[in-house]
């Protein structure tokens, strides 16, 4: 009997061991802008981990382009703390998307729960570089379309960025 126990206390122990797990994410982003707000293709974007630094240098780090036909490609690389047994990606994917077209003064936060297969409606809010950004000054998030697929214990992120027309 003890000796079962004993059994039973160390198989808990190593299937509720923690740890931690790196993703490497790719996301793939197209940015619909129908009235030519940003001006021609293709346009300068980034994503970026806004956790390791908030600055316009760093998102710059990342940077490349979109246009009609060749979307931005890039790689989010996160941590997430996970069990022995568990395989599954991670639970969300967080990451600063720098579109200096549209404003130059921050970046959009995306935050998503991603699903194996799933189609989701988004809005990228936007975030100042700094603290002291003016106050009654507001910018008009993104709204975004996001495909999600599980790949190598990852995500792959397919995203169209909706870009507004240019208020009055």
């Amino acid at each position: 009997m003890r000796a079962r126990l004993l059994t039973l206390v160390l198989v808990h122990l190593i299937v509720s061991a923690c740890g931690t797990g790196v993703f490497v994410h790719t996301l793939e982003i197209a940015v619909s802008d129908p009235t030519g707000r940003l001006g021609p293709p293709p346009v300068e974007i980034g994503i970026f981990d806004h956790t390791m630094g908030r600055s316009e240098e760093w998102a710059r780090r990342t940077a490349g382009t979109a246009a009609p036909g060749a979307p931005y490609r890039g790689e989010h690389r996160a941590v997430e703390t996970k069990t022995v047994l568990d395989s599954s990606p991670s639970r969300r994917v967080a990451v600063g998307v720098w579109l200096p077209a549209y404003h130059s003064a921050g970046f959009f936060q995306l935050v998503i729960e991603p699903g194996t297969n799933a189609v989701q409606r988004v809005t990228l809010p936007f975030v100042p570089w700094a603290d002291s950004y003016p106050e009654g000054r507001t910018v008009i998030p993104l709204a975004a379309t996001v495909r999600s697929e599980a790949v190598d214990g990852a995500w792959a992120l397919r995203m169209t960025i909706e870009v507004p027309p240019k208020p009055d």
